[in-house]
């Protein structure tokens, strides 16, 4: 008996992605089919890079197709194609899914999250961007090693910089020397929504490097922006959880996905002896993420490699192969994966009013 591409694909529909309610079929993540006799090449087209469940899934597919009558031999070629996880997408053109990195409170390493976030989403090799929305207290210029100024078109639309592989804008790309910004609300919403609306290029993810707090700032990002998700940075100290609760509050109540919660400096691993230390409790973050049933999506160190590449101008993770690093590298593959999970069933932006 011939194998014929339809049997295959029958065969495949017993097979679900993890968190979807399709098949792998329906979800269009088998592509195509190659058939040379009794062997049948698959092609797994994954909706994110780096994607946590890719392995166990391909040899779902390779037992699955394996039941067809003829079928000897199964390979399965995995690749990815990052999908859009917002159907309106005009506020940002070019962008098909924006991630939004906040804190209820400052000094809990937001910055260094959302940097290093996305070196690790590029280096999973996503065509990411970067937007330091961070007005007060921008940092990263300094971070990716880049002063430059900010350029713009003759019809006076900002143009993203580039460097370490990312796509990029800051106000510190504007600001004079160590001048502050002395701003008020409708300023602000004016400066933050060019920046948004700059030309970005074709862009998987855009991360937003969002100020402490809950202020004008926020508040123009969840009424203008279609943000697929959010991903809370706090330490496990009582303090900083109690302000990012205020964080989760405020982002349901515009009704934007939580993608999930990470508990920087979580513990320091002694050089020494090997061990970890609670410097600032222990825990804290996973007794919120359950009690919020939000994903608990890293721990991560605390780091003195992370403040020294900073200041080198270079994010930890762009070349590291370091514990810190691979936590990264861990924490972009699971937010990718839950940003894939929503784009194979997308929805409309909700306005907060």
């Amino acid at each position: 008996m011939s194998v014929t591409r339809e049997s295959v694909f029958q065969a495949l529909r017993a097979v679900r992605l993890p968190g979807v309610k399709k098949d792998v079929v329906a979800a269009e993540l088998v592509p195509d089919c190659a058939i040379d006799g009794g062997h049948v090449t698959l092609i797994l087209e994954l909706p994110s890079p780096g994607y946590p469940e890719a392995e166990a899934l391909a040899d779902e597919l390779r037992t699955a197709a394996a039941t067809v009558d003829g079928v000897t031999a199964v390979d399965v070629k995995t690749t990815f194609r990052v999908r859009a996880a917002q159907s309106r997408l005009g506020a940002v053109p070019g962008v098909k899914n924006v991630i939004a990195v906040a804190s209820g409170k400052g000094g809990v390493g937001k910055s260094t999250v959302a940097v290093n976030l996305a070196a690790a989403l590029h280096r999973l090799g996503a065509a990411t961007g970067l937007l330091d929305l961070d007005i007060y207290g921008p940092s990263v210029p300094v971070v990716l090693g880049n002063a430059e100024e900010a350029r713009s078109t003759e019809q006076q639309r900002l143009i993203a910089s580039t460097a370490q592989g990312l796509r990029f804008l800051s106000m510190g790309q504007f600001a004079q020397g160590e001048a502050p910004v002395v701003w008020r609300g409708p300023m602000l919403h004016k400066m933050v929504t060019q920046m948004i609306q700059a030309d970005w290029g074709e862009l998987d993810y855009l991360v937003l490097d969002l100020p402490p707090g809950t202020g004008d700032v926020q508040l123009t990002v969840t009424q203008n922006v279609p943000v697929t998700g959010a991903v809370i940075v706090t330490t496990p100290q009582e303090i900083a959880l109690i302000d990012a609760r205020k964080g989760l509050t405020m982002f349901r109540d515009a009704r934007m996905p939580i993608l999930g919660l990470v508990e920087n400096m979580a513990y320091y691993k002694c050089g020494s002896c090997d061990r970890e230390h609670a410097l600032f409790g222990r825990d804290g973050g996973a007794r919120l993420a359950e009690a919020e049933n939000i994903p608990m999506l890293a721990r991560l160190p605390l780091d003195p490699e992370l403040a020294a590449s900073a200041d080198a101008g270079r994010p930890l993770v762009a070349e590291g192969e370091s514990e810190t690093a691979h936590a990264f590298l861990k924490l972009a593959a699971e937010t990718a994966a839950a940003i894939g999970r929503k784009s194979l069933s997308p929805n409309p932006f909700p306005v907060l009013s």
